[in-house]
């Protein structure tokens, strides 16, 4: 009789509260074994003698001169991970053969830490000569089913000593030394089609994982065949089915023992998954024996497995009906912040009040507190604000690129659908040279290095807006507090010496030369209160005109800046939270929902669709993003998030792409899509918004599967790509290159 270890309820009350929707396989074992990743149940690796080129990706390499037996880590990458499978779920004695391979320090020597799937267990210092023996017991929460990430670590690297590389490692061993261990073949798991059936065949001493987020309502369907291959005894053959979860948690799902006795065909209940809903997980499949496949040419097939779950998933609540919801005509104000990130804001918890007139305009409004921009720089950023597609797509994505004419922008579709269209800006990328006017009726740039302050702009938006023309809808694109700094004298910050002496952090900065952190950081901020002025004053203007009512107003940035957090300063070179995170806040008309708190992820993309959407304009079907009408025109709610994934992406030839879901984020840098775990960046945003702990060589689970979502849809975009025209590379003037240069976009 089949054992069954159930994680969750029954099988019969998971249908017990199902509603009628369709349920279907949404995760398709077979379908996805390209993707799965193969193990060998393992429990003594000798490191030299099971080499591979994927190694060298997680920081190994060998060279007989050095070592002869062993795996070495080069001085320049701080960190190694062995990887290795393991079904056990009992404590674990690890035993390492090890050796420095460090000059005599002639201080304090580095400390050599060792982490476990993230947990470290051991600690010590790092000299001496010669391999020894390192042991260690390892509890067995640390442990998970399937795969496993043991982390080499050394703190800090010695520099100018002259030295290679830092550590040599032998062999490991779990369990206790001499102890008996999984003998592993060559063979790999194979696709087989019978008639009706697909099935992934395993041989012996197999894992075979396959990382997935878990569908609402979820269940794992499948069914065994066992060939054993032989009659008279067994060797110990054990199928079992594992889950583990981004917070190294391993449970058994199934377990069966096998054997002659036997039958080939064995069906299977379901298995409940529903509690699991939006969790990333690792499904591991393990075929275990005592004796090697020469012996024992056992395998057992998996059959028809699948994961069945609810299709789609739509918010409970909101206002979906079609249509606007607002009296007609209403206007459309877009006021952008160049450069500003959220979190200098005092409605965002910032102790400073840098913005007066925004937080009292988004007393009027719905804030959206968890806002992601698609780019880390204003091209591309305002690329997908203007078009609704991705960087990639639209292609106004370096110095020389702008929109393309072909590209159809919010600005066009307003237009024909009867609205009045105005465009002001002040950035040097986002004028008529690039494109950007396309749809504009009338359209001004004035450079904020030739007087295009904020308030400067403010005049030329008076002047449009004292004609009354509307329905209308008005781009203002402000520049404070991007660098230059272009700070009036009423809002220059003053400092004590007291605070000069308590911030005394001084930072490079080109065209500023040596300036206290402090001190650089106030500027900003003056900026940033310098512009709420200019705010402020046009949204008075909105009220004496009698237009403020009646006009949706969007105030957003297009993203963020960074001042040393991760080493740099200003934009547009990396995807950390402190350059992709932006405002974004709406006043609706006749300021609907004023003072609503939005708490789930949006992003960006979705503001095209969204106002089409409120104005009841058809929004184009290309549009990637979502309308966030539901959000906007009804409370919070506990239901599902609009988005589950968020992609960003900066850089040359956006070599710089992350992905966010849920709490977690990887980054990706580099135009090779590889194991290499220089190219990754993993972080928990819940247990660290700012960044700070990479846990690429620390979680397996939720490293591969983001690292599969990520690098799928950058495969994506091959095709995706089409929806979009060719951008438009044009050959700067002289002027375009000061302007740049002045801004920091050319060195």
């Amino acid at each position: 009789m089949i054992r069954k270890i159930f994680l969750l309820s029954c099988f019969c009350a998971i249908f017990s509260s199902c509603s009628p929707d369709p349920e279907v396989v949404i995760f398709d074992f077979f379908q996805e074994f390209p993707q799965a990743r193969m193990l060998a149940a393992e429990k003594h690796a000798e490191l030299f003698q099971t080499w591979t080129t994927e190694a060298r990706m997680f920081g190994w390499t060998r060279d007989q001169k050095i070592d002869k037996t062993a795996l070495i880590v080069p001085i320049k990458r701080a960190r190694a991970v062995f990887r290795f499978g393991s079904v056990s779920m009992e404590d674990q004695r690890f035993t390492l053969q090890l050796r420095s391979l460090l000059s005599p320090p002639t201080g304090p020597a580095p400390m050599l830490n060792i982490h476990l799937n993230g947990h470290r267990v051991h600690a010590s210092p790092w000299d001496g000569t010669g391999f020894r023996e390192l042991s260690f017991t390892v509890p067995k929460e640390h442990m998970q089913i399937g795969e496993n990430y043991l982390e080499f670590q050394c703190s800090p690297l010695p520099d100018q000593t002259g030295d290679t590389h830092w550590l040599a490692l032998q062999s490991v061993r779990f369990g206790e030394a001499g102890g008996s261990f999984y003998p592993v073949d060559d063979s790999e798991p194979q696709l087989v089609k019978t008639v009706g059936k697909k099935g992934l065949v395993l041989p012996a001493n197999t894992i075979l994982d396959f990382v997935l987020k878990v569908p609402p309502r979820a269940v794992l369907d499948f069914d065994l065949a066992f060939d054993a291959a032989r009659s008279g005894n067994t060797y110990g053959e054990k199928f079992v089915i594992a889950l583990t979860t981004t917070s190294g948690e391993s449970s058994v799902l199934f377990e069966q023992g096998l054997g002659p006795g036997i039958g080939r065909d064995m069906g299977t209940a379901p298995i409940d998954l529903s509690s699991l809903a939006d969790q990333i997980c690792r499904i591991s499949f393990v075929f275990l024996s005592d004796v090697p496949r020469e012996r024992s040419p056992a395998t057992v097939s998996i059959l028809n497995a699948g994961i069945r779950g609810r299709a789609g998933r739509s918010r409970p609540d909101g206002d979906t009906s079609p249509g606007t919801p607002f009296p007609q005509p209403f206007n459309i104000l877009i006021y952008l912040v160049d450069c500003l990130r959220p979190d200098h804001l005092p409605f965002h918890g910032y102790p400073r009040n840098t913005a007066p007139h925004m937080t009292e305009f988004v007393r009027d409004s719905v804030l959206f507190s968890q806002a992601y921009a698609q780019s880390s720089w204003t091209r591309p950023s305002v690329g997908v604000l203007f078009t609704g597609l991705y960087p990639f797509q639209h292609l106004a994505i370096d110095l020389k690129s702008g929109l393309a004419r072909e590209h159809r922008t919010l600005a066009e579709i307003l237009q024909d659908a009867g609205f009045h269209t105005l465009g002001i800006s002040s950035n040097a990328g986002i004028k008529q040279f690039f494109n950007f006017d396309q749809g504009f009726s009338y359209f001004k740039y004035h450079s904020n290095l030739e007087g295009g302050t904020a308030d400067r702009l403010n005049t030329y938006a008076f002047a449009e807006l004292q004609k009354k023309q509307t329905p209308f809808f008005l781009y203002v694109h402000t520049m404070e507090p991007h660098r230059p700094y272009q700070l009036k004298e009423e809002f220059a910050p003053v400092f004590t010496e007291d605070e000069l002496a308590e911030n005394s952090r001084v930072v490079e900065v080109e065209n500023l030369g040596s300036i206290n952190l402090y001190r650089l950081i106030a500027m900003y901020d003056a900026t940033i209160a310098q512009n709420d002025k200019s705010f402020g004053d046009l949204m008075a203007e909105l009220k004496r005109l009698g237009l403020y009512d009646e006009t949706l107003i969007v105030l957003m940035s297009d993203h963020g800046e960074q001042f040393y957090e991760h080493g740099g300063f200003a934009h547009g070179q990396n995807l950390y939270q402190e350059t992709v995170k932006h405002l974004f806040a709406v006043k609706l008309p006749g300021q609907m929902n004023a003072g609503a708190v939005i708490p789930e992820n949006v992003q960006e993309i979705d503001i095209l669709p969204t106002l089409l959407d409120l104005a009841g304009i058809p929004v184009p079907s290309y549009c990637p993003g979502s309308s966030l009408r539901s959000l906007l025109l009804s409370p919070p709610s506990s239901g599902p998030p609009l988005h589950s994934e968020i992609f960003m992406e900066t850089g040359v030839d956006l070599n710089h792409k992350a992905i966010i879901t849920g709490r977690w984020k990887i980054i990706h840098v580099g135009k090779n899509w590889s194991d290499d775990l220089r190219e990754y960046e993993l972080f928990d945003l819940e247990e660290d918004p700012g960044e700070q702990v990479n846990l690429i060589g620390r979680n397996p689970v939720a490293a591969e599967y983001l690292k599969k979502r990520l690098s799928g849809w950058a495969l994506a975009q091959k095709k995706l790509v089409n929806i979009g025209k060719e951008g438009v590379e044009k050959t700067l003037t002289e002027k375009e290159i000061r302007e740049l240069k002045a801004l920091g976009y050319i060195k």
